[in-house]
């Protein structure tokens, strides 16, 4: 009876030590390194942004019930529908109902070249339709990593306007809620492919600074029959700024000068100097604007003066600190709120 006892103890021993090692054992075992969490896990970390499950299709790079995405060759998306028109220094395409703007090009003023959607456009997406309010936008989609608020006075976003912007974090994305400065609803969803440079695409595809859109051409032509700075009105600086280089290369220095700023206080010379003067002279190498990339407009803080900057994609010359040589074009608003040249605009 007491061997029998005594061999229920051992075994009872045993049982209880294997199951301590197999306990001790599986505390000690690490996660193998291919694992990797679930996007929800990552993204409502501590130490990474959250994740919007509304705007779910924003993390990969596209708007919901549309088919393209940021990043991919803007052409397989069009057809007849889309009219096509310079934005931002890139082509854009707007059929009415999506507007993508993107890197692409025109060579030689007629043939474009297609390039990558970096920004998509819409009324209604990831559930934001146009009307709606701010209030409304929060219950949808939370709290806004960050909340723009522009001057009302002043235009200080080509891509905004002057209109308020919720802005939220997808990863490598960012969506853009534009709302109208007078009422505070929405008038349109962005999905911006370069989260750090908000409204103004870059590329790595070279842009010739010194073709002209139909609408521009036409705006030059109508300038330049009569000389009326109503011509101009409404026209964004990087549009004044290939007007002015059209009549440079046309070697029309009467135009030329009509363009610059003519108000009071700005310093420049008379017309009678300038036609004697760049009469005889006539610029041969636009090299500076042929293979623009990186551009971006820098406004003042009163939106009266505009800095057009870009870099030569070519150009192998660098500032001291190593960073590449950017050029730079000036324009200023008159009285009557007009974009015009600056005399000297590039020094």
């Amino acid at each position: 009876m007491f061997k029998r006892n005594q061999i229920l103890i051992i075994g009872m021993i045993l049982i209880l030590a294997l199951i301590l090692f197999i306990v001790t054992n599986n505390n000690d075992i690490k996660e193998p390194l291919t694992t990797s969490p679930s996007i929800t896990e990552t993204l409502t970390s501590t130490e990474e942004p959250r994740y919007i499950r509304q705007l779910k299709f924003a993390y990969e790079g596209r708007m919901d019930k549309t088919k393209p995405i940021i990043g991919q060759n803007v052409e397989q998306y069009l057809d007849d529908s889309f009219d096509m028109y310079y934005f931002l220094g890139g082509l854009a395409f707007n059929n009415g109902e999506i507007v993508l703007l993107t890197n692409g090009y025109l060579e030689d003023d007629i043939n474009p070249i297609y390039g990558e959607v970096v920004v998509i456009i819409k009324d209604v997406a990831y559930g934001i339709k146009r009307g709606i309010s701010m209030d409304e936008v929060k219950n949808a989609l939370g709290e806004p990593d960050e909340f723009i608020e522009f001057d009302p006075i002043y235009d200080v976003s080509e891509l905004y306007n002057n209109n308020s912007v919720f802005i939220y974090n997808t990863g490598d994305y960012q969506v853009a809620i534009v709302f109208n400065i007078e009422d505070n609803t929405v008038i349109a969803v962005h999905l911006n492919g370069f989260k750090n440079n908000p409204g103004y695409p870059t590329t790595e595809g070279k842009i010739n600074l010194l073709n002209l859109s139909q609408e521009e051409l036409d705006a030059y032509n109508r300038f330049k029959s009569n000389y009326d700075e109503e011509e101009l009105r409404g026209l964004e600086p990087i549009s004044l700024m290939r007007l002015f280089l059209h009549a440079t290369m046309e070697h029309d220095i009467e135009t030329q000068w009509e363009l610059y700023i003519k108000d009071d206080n700005y310093i420049g010379w008379d017309k009678e100097y300038h036609m004697s003067e760049f009469g005889n002279h006539k610029k041969t190498d636009f090299s500076e604007f042929e293979n623009a990339v990186n551009i971006k407009i820098d406004y003042d803080e009163y939106n009266t003066g505009a800095t057009i900057v870009w870099e030569d994609k070519y150009l192998e010359e660098y500032y001291d600190g190593g960073y590449p040589f950017i050029f730079g074009f000036g324009l200023v608003k008159n009285e009557d709120g007009i974009w015009k040249v600056s005399f000297l605009p590039m020094q």
